[in-house]
């Protein structure tokens, strides 16, 4: 069985455009956690208040309920390609302008606002853009569809650890301004990557003049009318919504409750990242797609034991066990609903449907962070989380009883 799954990537990587781009992929993605954890960490230093925390990932949230169903849309009407590298263009200019307003004192928290509304913007239109082009990278070789996914989550969580412990070593060293000049870099060679070695090869679609709401809610339509994606669906927001909000948190954390600052930082968020290396990895060697979807909404009970356990925790090295443990079984569990939308999917609703779990993986966590950061002004933060976690066992385990059959 090992052989079989080691020649089958082997066979992924031989497709020269996915090789590309996976190695690009993983300067944007360290790139992208690098910047993410300088930002909650200035926004931490400006205000120490949980709830700015949330405002930050609540504007996150709202961007993406404007922007990624926009973003499905178009890349079942064009060339996604194209669309990538001008949103990762956009990336780099806030990411300089980031630098210059630090370095140059200016920074607040309301542009600091603005520009994490900015990046959220181009970040939220790239991800189901990035998404919907898997299947084109392999040629559309459905054997070689769930291998990829898996190997791209894989990619994901070596750069969650590359990019949260970099953070942490650049903040101490030189300032949180560094950690945006780097994330420049990243940025940067993704794009010269797409333009100089990524050739996509896609369908000649016929020429759309219909208006881009009705594409989208003819996408919607069929999600809501297939048989399994409503399901998929549910599962995905109860578990984003519920399961996810602790990572917007992580600088109140680790401070409030650990009592350690950016060194603690880092490490809680190299844990998470460990773990969700070693739960990508579990899925890249797991053939089996038998009950994945009841499957699937066990792994979330999992997370959400391991949530309520990390919440209780007073002790650093039991933080981090915990929110690696969260970690590997989040990452079985998003994997999983990607494998499962994109093997259901018919071709021509692809970029809608996957903008829809996009759209659920980005709005979950934010939405859910602001809330845990607005019960944090009446309740200790570990209150927060512990009463998120009992809400997610409530509402999975309804979902695993009521309607997922298999």
């Amino acid at each position: 069985m090992l052989t079989s799954q080691l020649r089958l990537f082997s066979e992924v990587f031989a497709h020269t455009n996915y090789r590309n781009y996976s190695a690009g992929r993983l300067a944007l993605i360290s790139a992208m956690w690098m910047e993410r954890i300088g930002y909650g960490w200035l926004a931490w230093e400006l205000t120490r208040s949980e709830l700015w925390l949330g405002t930050l990932a609540a504007c996150e949230m709202i961007v993406s309920l404007l922007v990624v169903p926009v973003a499905g849309a178009m890349a079942d009407r064009i060339n996604p390609l194209g669309l990538l590298k001008r949103c990762h263009l956009l990336s780099l200019l806030w990411s300089a302008i980031f630098f210059v307003s630090i370095v140059s004192g200016i920074i607040n928290i309301y542009l600091l606002m603005a520009l994490v509304i900015a990046k959220a913007t181009s970040s939220a239109f790239s991800q189901p853009v990035g998404m919907s082009m898997v299947n084109n990278l392999i040629a559309r070789n459905r054997d070689h569809l769930g291998p990829a996914i898996s190997i791209n989550a894989t990619i994901f969580h070596l750069g969650r650890i590359i990019g949260p412990a970099m953070a942490g070593a650049v903040i101490a060293g030189f300032g949180v301004a560094s950690v945006f000049a780097v994330g420049f870099l990243g940025y940067a060679i993704f794009v010269a990557t797409l333009h100089y070695h990524v050739v996509l090869q896609v369908p000649v679609k016929p020429t759309s003049h219909s208006p881009i709401l009705r594409d989208i809610a003819e996408g919607l339509h069929y999600a809501y009318r297939h048989p399994r994606l409503m399901q998929i669906f549910l599962l995905g927001i109860a578990a984003s919504f519920l399961l996810r909000p602790y990572a917007d948190l992580l600088p109140s954390i680790a401070e409030v409750m650990f009592n350690r600052g950016a060194a603690g930082l880092a490490i809680l968020a190299a844990a998470s990242g460990a773990g969700g290396m070693i739960g990508s990895l579990y899925i890249l060697f797991q053939p089996g797609r038998k009950h994945m979807l009841r499957t699937t909404a066990n792994i979330a009970l999992l997370t959400a034991f391991f949530l309520f356990a990390f919440a209780q925790s007073n002790l650093l090295w039991a933080g981090a066990l915990f929110i690696g443990l969260m970690a590997v079984s989040d990452v079985v569990m998003a994997v999983s609903l990607q494998i499962m939308v994109q093997s259901d999917v018919d071709d021509e609703y692809r970029g809608r449907c996957i903008s829809l779990l996009s759209m659920m993986v980005r709005i979950g966590p934010p939405t859910g962070a602001f809330i845990v950061g607005w019960l944090t002004t009446l309740v200790p933060v570990h209150i927060g989380l512990s009463l998120s976690a009992v809400a997610g066992l409530m509402v999975i385990g309804t979902l695993r009883l009521s309607s997922i059959r298999r």
